[in-house]
């Protein structure tokens, strides 16, 4: 099991300027350095909220920028770039906004399988079935697996929910107004 790393150090340049930019995690916190200067405190969310991540405007060297916390790992976007994974910001907040959808999907379409399963099972042998007990419960199972994706899979569309799934671009970290 990988430890959880307290502290991160990033080097960026800013028109030409080599900075140190460091990060280390107290408590319920995280401290930002920039060129051995206080930044900011950003503090946790909740888990709940820490499940999608976390995304704080801050600016540092007179230019806006993003700290991340995503999968419990800290970054900081410069210029749309995440300085420690060296990857655009808009490609990866994509990729990374998928995955709550995508897990829901593959969670609908299992519950659609086994519920055609037990119909094919019921529909070949439904004559010769002494109890429909197992029956009942493979097809329960299945409709529920379809009801929770489904109720989650449209939950992510409503309008609270829109900055996870990166639809509503007018507010927090992902503006302009920083």
């Amino acid at each position: 099991m990988a430890k959880f790393q307290r502290e991160h150090t990033w080097n960026v340049t800013i028109d030409g300027v080599q900075h140190e930019v460091y990060c280390r995690f107290e408590g319920n916190r995280y401290v930002l350095y920039a060129d051995d200067d206080h930044v900011a405190n950003v503090y946790r969310k909740s888990a709940r909220t820490m499940w999608y991540g976390m995304e704080e405007p801050v600016t540092m060297f007179g230019k806006p920028c993003v700290f991340i916390v995503w999968d419990e790992k800290p970054d900081i976007v410069v210029d749309g770039r995440i300085i420690g994974r060296g990857v655009d910001y808009e490609k990866a907040l994509a990729k990374k906004n998928n995955r709550p959808s995508l897990g829901y999907w593959i969670i609908f379409w299992a519950g659609v399988f086994l519920l055609l399963v037990v119909a094919a099972l019921v529909l070949t042998k439904w004559r010769n079935i002494t109890s429909w007990r197992d029956y009942i419960i493979g097809g329960t199972a299945a409709i529920w697996m379809i009801f929770w994706s489904v109720k989650n899979l449209v939950q992510l569309t409503h309008g609270e929910n829109r900055s996870i799934i990166a639809e509503d671009k007018s507010k927090g970290a992902n503006s302009n107004e920083l």
